[in-house]
C-alpha cells in the first residue's frame, strides 16, 4: 500500500506503583502523542509475554559475583532454582512494542485488463515529501515516548521481522 512504518520496543516505566501525578504526566504525554499522529497515521501497541527470563537471571547472577564464599553456594542454588523454573515456563517477562504507520498512498484499483497509462504512479518528489513528513512525525513520537519515560528503542528491520515471524508462526518459532 506504499505506507511507511517504524517500531519501538518500550521499557523502563511501570505504572503499578506510580504516584497519581506521575500517571497524570504519563497520560498527558500519550495525549500529545495521539494529537501528533492524527493525520491518517495508524498506531499499534503490541504486548507480549515471553517465558525467556535468562537475561534477568544472568544480570542478577552478575550483581552477586563478588559475594563472600559463604554466600556463593546459596547464590548457585538460587540461580539453579530460577533456571529450572524458567525451563518449566513459570516466569514471564512482559515486552511492549509500539508501531506507527503512515497513511497509505491512494493508488487506483488495478485490474488485469487496465491500460498502463491508467495506473497512478508515485513520483520521487511525492515520495520524498511523504517520507520526510513521516520521519519528522516518527522523531516526534520517539521524543514524546522518551518524555513519558518508556525508553523507546527503535527496532531494526531484523528485530521487526523476527517479531512478525514469532507472532505469525508461534508453534514453529518455539521449535527453532
Amino acid at each position: 500500500d506504499g505506507s511507511l512504518g517504524t517500531g519501538f520496543k518500550l521499557t523502563g516505566f511501570d505504572l503499578n506503583c506510580t504516584p497519581s501525578d506521575e500517571i497524570n504526566r504519563f497520560t498527558r504525554n500519550i495525549q500529545n502523542l495521539l494529537t501528533t499522529c492524527s493525520n491518517g497515521y495508524r498506531l499499534q501497541v503490541f504486548y507480549k509475554l515471553s517465558p525467556d527470563v535468562s537475561s534477568l537471571i544472568d544480570s542478577n547472577e552478575k550483581l552477586s559475583k563478588d559475594c563472600t564464599e559463604e554466600y556463593k553456594e546459596v547464590l548457585k542454588a538460587r540461580t539453579n532454582f530460577l533456571r529450572q523454573n524458567m525451563k518449566k515456563k513459570n516466569y514471564f517477562l512482559p515486552e511492549v512494542y509500539f508501531f506507527i504507520r503512515s497513511a497509505p498512498f491512494s493508488f487506483k484499483k488495478r485490474n488485469l485488463f487496465d491500460k498502463d497509462q491508467d495506473f497512478k504512479t508515485v513520483t520521487k518528489s511525492d515520495y520524498k515529501s511523504v517520507k520526510d513528513k513521516f520521519l519528522r512525525v516518527s522523531k516526534q513520537v520517539e521524543s514524546i515516548l522518551a518524555s513519558a519515560k518508556v525508553e523507546p528503542k527503535k527496532l531494526s528491520s531484523d528485530e521487526w521481522f523476527e517479531l512478525d515471524f514469532r507472532y505469525l508462526n508461534l508453534d514453529r518459532s518455539e521449535e527453532i
